[in-house]
Formats: C-alpha cells, sequence, structure tokens
C-alpha cells in the first residue's frame, strides 16, 4: 500500500519460528503488552504452527513498523493484537495496517478485543478503532487467560465493517475457546 508521500507499506507474514525477523517482533510485541494480555514465547512458538494464525509484520524502507497477530478462520478474521513501534506512533501506521489486513481477508467480518472504556486512554483507543470503520458489539465477553493462575479480562468486543449478529458472535466465541485460547500457559 502507497502511503500519502509515495512510500510503500507492506504486510508480510512469518511463517516459522525460526525466521530471524520474528526476534524484532517478539520484543515490540513484549513492550506494547502487559503480561497478562500476552502469550508466552513456547506458546507463541506453537501457535505459529496453526495454519489459520497470522504472524504479520507492517513494514517500510525503515524496516518494521509494525506487528498484527491475526487468526484468519473460515467465517471471520480476529485481530488478537496489534502494536505500532513507538517510534513510528503517530503517522497513521495503526490505519494502513487495518487497511491492508482488511483487503487480505475481506469479504470476511474481522472481530477484536479492546479493554471496556474507562478513561481517557481506553476511550482513544476505542476512538481510533471506530475512526477505522470498527463498530462496538453490545455483547459481554471475557478474555480467558494467558497464564495459568491468572484471572479473566472482561473486554469488549469490536467487529468491521458491520456489526457481526449473535449466531457470528457464537461461533467466535466457540472457536476463541476451542481453537485459538488453546495456545496459552493455563
Amino acid at each position: 500500500m502507497r502511503l500519502h508521500d509515495g512510500e510503500m507499506m507492506t504486510l508480510t507474514r512469518i511463517k516459522q519460528a525460526s525466521d530471524p525477523a520474528l526476534g524484532e517482533v517478539w520484543e515490540l510485541y513484549r513492550s506494547s503488552f502487559p503480561r497478562e494480555e500476552r502469550r508466552s514465547w513456547s506458546q507463541h512458538q506453537r501457535a505459529m504452527e496453526e495454519p489459520s494464525f497470522a504472524c504479520l509484520t507492517l513494514r517500510d524502507k525503515e524496516g518494521l513498523a509494525g506487528l498484527l497477530f491475526v487468526w484468519e478462520m473460515e467465517e471471520f478474521a480476529f485481530v488478537e493484537h496489534l502494536a505500532i513501534h513507538p517510534l513510528r506512533r503517530g503517522r497513521g501506521l495503526g490505519h494502513v495496517a487495518l487497511n491492508l489486513l482488511h483487503q487480505r481477508v475481506s469479504p470476511r467480518p474481522v472481530i477484536l478485543e479492546i479493554e471496556p472504556v474507562t478513561d481517557a486512554v481506553t476511550m482513544r483507543r476505542c476512538r481510533f478503532y471506530e475512526s477505522c470503520g470498527y463498530v462496538r458489539l453490545p455483547y459481554l465477553h471475557v478474555q480467558l487467560p494467558f497464564h495459568a493462575g491468572d484471572a479473566p479480562l472482561p473486554m469488549t468486543l469490536m467487529s468491521y465493517p458491520r456489526t457481526i449478529n449473535d449466531a457470528e458472535v457464537a461461533v467466535f466465541e466457540s472457536c476463541l475457546k476451542e481453537q485459538i485460547m488453546q495456545y496459552r500457559d493455563a
């Protein structure tokens, strides 16, 4: 995708845990998400063996701009993690990453989780996703813990480009519990 200044951005999949680029991506992941919201290294390596899991990098001539960890299921795509490199934030790269993802998975709906809106930071995050076309869903949802002993986290579901219905949410929740969250230390 070309940016307004002609810069080319690409979304590239890392297919193997042995890929040297994964070290830089893993560091961005660890520094962008608290422990309770991310997988361990061993579980991430296992998830990478799953064909439906895509470890995607956003890159340009400067190198790594961001990451997207996405589950590309038949019925939907689930954005598990999105992070933009701290030195690259504020340039619209989150929008670029999501636009590239939307092109990649269309016509499937895209689902993601955010923390409930309780303060300025969570409001800003929600508004960012809304500016990308996501809508908040009126369903109660919890993120299962990634680590043994951690509590589930209350989350808000959002979807793109439309609100998904009860049946679609049920398929997502089932897939989340039975497939996606099998890659955790619990």
